[in-house]
């Protein structure tokens, strides 16, 4: 009764203060305690669970509601941006394991292993260890291994936080690497199960159907035993368990630091290595592959390590990675990190530590729990943050070990160097300078490469695959900095607690009144709690903010933070306790009451979804506002053939100011690219059999092919560089080792090396007449003498009126379009021109970043080489019909090569044509070869894949499940084809549309498609008019 009767007079009372109040005083009650109502309410349901995922996803997009992206039109090829990864998500969702009715041991039946403690928020380095190691777990425990995205620490993240639209921040796994661990078949008579994606195991394994393994269950018996004890251990756990679904979550980081099943503990010391030999020659090592990303990156920048220097005095290998030593040089933030290796006396790390390995760390005497020697420190720095003579010195003893371990026989050589570094201050620049100067004449970094926003976004991974390919790599051993966002959070917390404790002690007695008169700092203070809250519930993912970790500094470090930053806060502190200290007692209370208030609107908006959902929807309209389709700029790849090394004038006959030189200037323009390619060849080859230099020259479009309006064009008619389509002798790369011959050079060092006042100009005019129907080798020997003979040192072949000769080229149409080209086809096929001829970089690159189209849908696959399964088929649409028809009307035959006797498809003129026309017959004739029925190419394409099957060798299994349709249709036609072709048991069908190509690889599609088709086990092409690149 006391109670009620207490509540009653509080009422009462209440109500009559009410009452009594003005309407003002009235208003500011009513908003203190709605304000206290929704700040009460909101700390309880922080509280619960689904306040705590809220607070995680408030942390997350945090950052992003205090600025807006800030997207300007583009002004080159590209807009830098993070990519979407659409594509690749379809295709990891779409893998074929993804099917709850296949049998055991896949499917609903199946049993799988999801390692949700598996770290995150750190370096690509550390989380491959254990990707790898948890695969080798997994397929030895006959479990599915359960692939996740790569999540970055937002430190680390190679855009800004303004420019993301989904966070967290993620790369798909297959985008960094491919092979078992992340959905990859396993070998052809391998039974175990493909790995399935974190999407799939919500699916394949709901909930209810999970047994959940703490780590604090297993991990602290085993915890500082070998590594073999560690896995052997987990791996009967995990073989007996009965249930199909085991899902490993982490221990609380109170009670274990680094919850993994392969912690930080175990890579950092010398207990891993008994795993080596085991996991070394498992399939989850042997079938590990460079992801299609990472292989596009390296491959479109291959062309930057070409050794540019004098040419070898002894045999070097044309591959520029034999010729390769690379160097991590990690500066930036790293010196913190060496010294916090040095203080906790850390070793090399993981596989580091392997003794067959050159190098060795011997951890030196001396040291203290958390502090080491000035000594010993020193010694740390030096492999650790070394200095440029100590690099030089390493460096260059590297290379002399790596020649003197040569066998008897073998030419070794080295003269590329690639420097893995995150130098953003100019350091590196004059490192290059001094190592120029002990001869190693081709330097390129890390900040050389160019990469569009798909490979910037794998970039780490991109070091690390020039690595792995040069010859000699010299790595930093000691592991990477852990340095992570919640160590940065609790360094700012503890920055204004020290703040606020120097005013305590400056005025103890009026110590809170101080604090209150600071909003600022108090705030800010605030801010940094809260920040610290919301980590919480994404503490398991970093392993760096621990009480007891070494990770985090004493308070002493705070040393560490600048001058100007302190004086900078004391001013803002000085102006803040002005303003407040002039402001009545009404003004401060609603300062105080309006941040609230706005603080619990904002967490109103998080929590109901509306503020994530709408920011993200105002970034990607943005992005949608954004142009991004531009021609590429090409102008590193101009650069690049600028600075060829045969660009010299004081080089040495037959290179140089006394070199000879033969300028075609008549050669074909503005047609497609296979007729521009025929004669480019063909020139080469002729200029080398003239003992002269061939001058190459960009390709330059017929404006109705090129991809791009005029609008967008950055000159008109459009130009590509000849080495944006093909590489080797022809667009300037090296012949053989023992070859003297002259390089190509490009035609603006043509104007350098041979001014137009020493060059003599032939027209073809003069030389073609008697020669222009004969035999492709008269014609080819012609030319050839002439060239040899000519005293001149510099030729221009110029061409002859188009009203004299519609055709007048050397090698012309009426040449390629007839079989008196053929005599010239050994010769050829021979010569260094064509043997020499590679794909491009950028072509390589993009074919390479599609390959994982063709990854074959079926298990077991006969064969892991997706190529070795396909067939390619030309199939041109559009305008083509008449083009077709006007072959018909001129009696064409097949083109160039096409016409060879052993290719099996041959084409025999019909008789009846008459000159400018043909019979309804033969023009039906014509179209079935031209423009073939949809019921004409599905009976092509079956035929030819049983006659390629029926051809095998005896023991050679064949079969063909994987088809390509280069096409150029737009209509949707070649979809409903596609569907016909399903029905015949093509289990895996790509397009040209199909194909995800940056700028530069859509500059290049023509190249692209004729590439996959060269790869592919069976072509069949239009031989009236497509030039066949043979293997």
């Amino acid at each position: 009764m006391s109670l009620l009767r207490t509540l009653t007079v509080l009422r009462i009372h209440a109500t009559h203060r009410w009452q009594n109040a003005s309407k003002y005083t009235r208003r500011r009650w009513t908003f203190c305690g709605v304000t206290i109502f929704l700040t009460v309410f909101l700390f309880l349901y922080s509280l619960s669970n689904h306040g705590q995922e809220r607070l995680q996803r408030l942390k997350e997009i945090a950052p992003t509601l205090l600025k807006q992206p800030d997207y300007k039109p583009p002004v080159q090829s590209t807009v830098d941006g993070p990519p979407s990864w659409e594509k690749l998500r379809k295709w990891e969702l779409d893998l074929p394991q993804h099917n709850l009715d296949l049998p055991f041991p896949e499917g609903r039946t199946g049993r799988y292993v999801y390692f949700r403690n598996q770290i995150q928020y750190l370096g690509w380095n550390n989380q491959l260890n254990e990707v790898l190691m948890n695969s080798f777990l997994a397929y030895k425990a006959k479990r599915t291994y359960v692939f996740q995205d790569y999540h970055w620490k937002v430190d680390y993240y190679p855009w800004p936080e303004s420019m993301v639209t989904d966070w967290p921040l993620r790369t798909p796994a297959n985008a960094l690497i491919s092979g078992p661990s992340v959905g990859g078949l396993w070998d052809p008579d391998d039974d175990a199960p493909r790995s399935v994606s974190d999407e799939w195991w919500d699916t394949v394994c709901p909930e209810k159907e999970r047994r959940i393994i703490n780590t604090r269950d297993v991990k602290p018996a085993i915890m500082w035993d070998n590594g073999d004890v560690i896995f052997n251990h987990w791996e009967k756990l995990l073989k007996e368990a009965p249930e199909r679904c085991i899902e490993i979550q982490a221990a609380d980081r109170e009670e274990d630091g680094f919850p993994q099943v392969f912690d930080l503990f175990l890579w950092g010391s010398d207990r891993i290595l008994p795993l080596w030999e085991s996991f070394r020659d498992s399939a989850v090592s042997r079938l590990l592959g460079t992801s299609p990303i990472v292989e596009a990156a390296v491959a479109k920048n291959e062309y930057l390590f070409i050794p540019r220097g004098p040419r070898p005095h002894v045999p070097a290998s044309r591959n520029p990675f034999d010729r390769m030593i690379a160097i991590h040089l990690r500066r930036g933030d790293y010196k913190d990190a060496c010294l916090g290796f040095a203080n906790w006396n850390s070793t090399f790390y993981s596989w580091n530590l392997l003794p067959f390995l050159p190098d060795k760390f011997i951890n030196p005497p001396g040291y203290t729990w958390g502090t080491n020697t000035p000594e010993n420190v020193e010694f740390f720095l030096k492999h650790c943050l070394p200095t440029d003579e100590f690099i030089l010195e390493k460096v260059n003893t590297a290379r002399a070990e790596y020649i003197a371990a040569g066998k008897p026989g073998e030419a070794r050589h080295l003269d590329v160097m690639f420097l893995l570094t995150n130098d953003k201050t100019g350091w590196v620049d004059g490192l290059k300078t001094m190592f120029k100067k002990h001869g190693w004449h081709t330097i390129v970094t890390t900040s050389d490469l160019e990469l569009d926003p798909w490979e910037k976004d794998v970039g780490m991974a991109v070091d690390m695959d020039i690595a792995r390919k040069a010859a000699v790599f010299l790595g930093n051993g000691v592991r990477s900095s852990y340095l992570s966002y919640s160590r940065i959070q609790l360094m700012l917390f503890l920055f204004a607690v020290v703040l606020l404790h120097q005013q305590y002690q400056s005025s103890p007695t009026r110590r809170w009144k101080r604090t209150y008169q600071h909003p600022l700092l108090l705030s800010y203070l605030l801010t940094i709690c809260l920040s610290r809250l919301l980590s919480l519930s994404v503490e398991n993912h970093d392993p760096a903010f621990l009480p007891s970790s070494p990770w985090v500094r004493p308070p002493s470090s705070f040393t560490m933070i600048p001058t100007k930053r302190l004086s900078s806060v004391r001013r803002w502190q000085r102006r803040s306790i002005q303003q407040w200290q002039c402001a009545d007692r009404k003004t401060r209370r609603c300062w105080v009451l309006a941040a609230l208030s706005v603080s619990c609107v904002l967490f109103i908006f998080t929590w109901t979804g509306h503020v994530p959902h709408h920011l993200k929807r105002v970034k990607e309209l943005a992005l949608d506002e954004v142009d991004r389709d531009y021609p590429p700029t090409y102008e590193g790849l101009w650069k690049w053939e600028e600075n060829l090394p045969q660009h010299n004038l004081d080089l040495p006959y037959p290179e140089g100011r006394s070199g000879r030189y033969v300028y075609f200037a008549s050669q074909i323009q503005q047609l497609g690219w296979n007729n521009q390619l025929n004669e480019v060849l063909m020139n080469t080859w002729l200029a080398y059999e003239s003992k002269r230099a061939y001058v190459f020259q960009d390709y330059t479009w017929k404006k109705e092919y090129y991809p791009w309006p005029e609008s967008k064009a950055l000159r008109w008619p459009p130009h590509t560089p000849s080495n944006a389509l093909i590489s080797g002798p022809s667009v300037g790369g090296p012949w053989g080792p023992d070859d003297p011959s002259p390089r190509s050079i490009s035609e603006s060092w043509f104007d350098v090396v041979c001014p137009k006042s020493e060059r003599r100009i032939i027209n073809t005019e003069d030389v073609k007449p008697p020669i222009r129907w004969e035999r492709g080798d008269v014609i080819f020997n012609t030319w050839k003498k002439l060239l040899l003979d000519a005293p001149e040192r510099c030729i221009e072949i110029q061409p002859t009126s188009r009203s004299v000769d519609n055709f007048p080229q050397v090698f012309d149409l009426f040449l390629w379009g007839s079989d008196r080209i053929l005599p010239l086809w050994e010769g050829f096929k021979n010569s260094p021109v064509s043997q020499l001829l590679k794909t491009s970089p950028i072509i390589e690159a993009a074919v390479a970043r599609n390959e994982y189209l063709f990854m074959p849908r079926m298990r077991p696959p006969p064969r892991r080489n997706a190529y070795d399964r396909m067939l390619a088929i030309h199939l041109r649409r559009g305008d083509f019909k008449e083009a077709c028809l006007s072959l018909a009307n001129w009696n064409s035959t097949f083109y160039s090569w096409n016409l060879l006797e052993e290719l099996p498809d041959k084409f025999i003129n019909p008789p009846g044509y008459t000159w400018g026309k043909n019979t309804p017959e033969n023009v039906q004739y014509y179209l079935e070869r031209c423009y073939p029925t949809d019921e004409f190419i599905v009976t092509k394409v079956n035929s030819a894949r049983d006659q390629y099957v029926r051809s095998a060798k005896k023991g050679e299994d064949r079969s063909l499940d994987v088809l390509y349709l280069l096409t150029n249709d737009k209509s949707g036609w070649v979809d409903g084809l596609k569907e016909v072709f399903k029905k015949h048991g093509w289990t895996t069908i790509v397009t040209t549309w199909d194909l995800e190509l940056d700028a530069e690889g859509k500059d290049v599609g023509m190249g692209v498609d004729m590439d996959i088709a060269r790869r592919a086990a069976v072509f069949i092409g239009n031989g009236a008019s497509f030039s066949q690149i043979f293997r």
